[in-house]
């Protein structure tokens, strides 16, 4: 039974860490080394840790000045010692059969990575929405969320594949560039995840540092263009490379910024690939840069979302 080295990013999650490290310890792949990377945490998170790490010798608790969560991935990367690894985000919670199942399916085909479901829930648990991988849909968005996934630790070493530090949204850019890596990836349609949506989490977040979605375009653009991929994988990735439902999320006093820095980056193949490819609301979004009129843009949006009930 090959060793898997689970990594646990923590920074203030206290009233969610219990339930995260219960459903870790509890897999029925009992193979684990279980590395907690304390990011600076300043709420009651180190002393549950402090009291898990005492009960259970499969864990391996680092602590840090906070770093973010790339920071605290790369930690945890550098240390762990397991054939294979995963990521758990400390707020969210695994099936307690989710590494068997990953494992089973990635040393069946020898693959670089094996992919499942998630569940998206609410902060109380209830469920919100399911999201099922396809081998069909290589490129989904859905298949490269980096913590529904168990990764060969040897392909990433010798692809020196991590996180992008200091900059969110970075699963993104991990998760692509892992897929073009990837001699195999093997998809398994159970669910081996449950995301929670929470209030405070980068995925729910509203400020500034939503902007930093313009540097992953960038990065994701140059990414996918090296490798001659851009048209063919923009259907799939053509949410982060508009950057409409950040502009649609983002306070308003940050609106500008975004609106000037897509305006400034967009070139003609953008705008051709996304009135080709993307939402009606993505195609909307373009042609207000294109014009340089954000204040057309809301008023056509507010006016599409009071006639059809929908908000693309």
């Amino acid at each position: 039974m090959p060793l898997i080295s689970v990594i646990i990013a923590v920074y203030n999650t206290g009233k969610y860490l219990c339930e995260c490290l219960d459903s870790v310890l509890s897999q029925d792949y009992r193979n684990l080394e279980v590395i907690i990377i304390d990011d600076g945490s300043t709420d009651g998170s180190p002393d549950i840790i402090k009291r898990y790490a005492a009960a259970d010798p499969r864990i391996t608790v680092v602590t840090k000045k906070n770093g973010g969560l790339s920071s605290a991935r790369n930690a945890g990367m550098r240390i762990a010692g397991g054939e294979y690894l995963c990521f758990v985000d400390s707020d969210d919670y695994l099936p307690l059969n989710a590494l068997s199942l990953l494992e089973k399916s990635i040393a069946s085909r020898s693959a670089d990575i094996a992919s499942g479901s998630f569940t998206v829930v609410s902060e109380t648990g209830a469920p919100i929405v399911e999201h099922t991988v396809s081998a069909g849909k290589k490129w989904d968005w859905i298949n490269h969320i980096a913590c529904s996934r168990l990764y060969r630790r040897g392909f990433l070493l010798d692809n020196n594949l991590d996180f992008h530090e200091n900059i969110w949204y970075e699963d993104v850019l991990f998760g692509t560039a892992c897929t073009i890596k990837a001699s195999l990836v093997e998809y398994i349609p159970d669910n081996v995840y449950f995301y929670r949506r929470r209030r405070g989490s980068i995925g729910m977040s509203t400020g500034e540092k939503v902007l930093d979605c313009l540097e992953v375009r960038r990065k994701l653009k140059r990414l996918l263009t090296e490798n001659g991929l851009y048209e063919s994988v923009f259907p799939y990735k053509h949410a982060d490379l508009v950057c409409y439902h950040y502009y649609k999320r983002i306070d308003r006093q940050y609106r500008r910024a975004l609106f000037e820095g897509m305006k400034k980056d967009f070139t003609p193949e953008d705008y051709r690939f996304t009135f080709k490819y993307g939402t009606k609301g993505e195609k909307l979004f373009a042609a207000a840069l294109y014009f340089n009129m954000p204040g057309m843009f809301a008023f056509c949006h507010k006016l599409y979302r009071a006639l059809t009930g929908r908000d693309e």
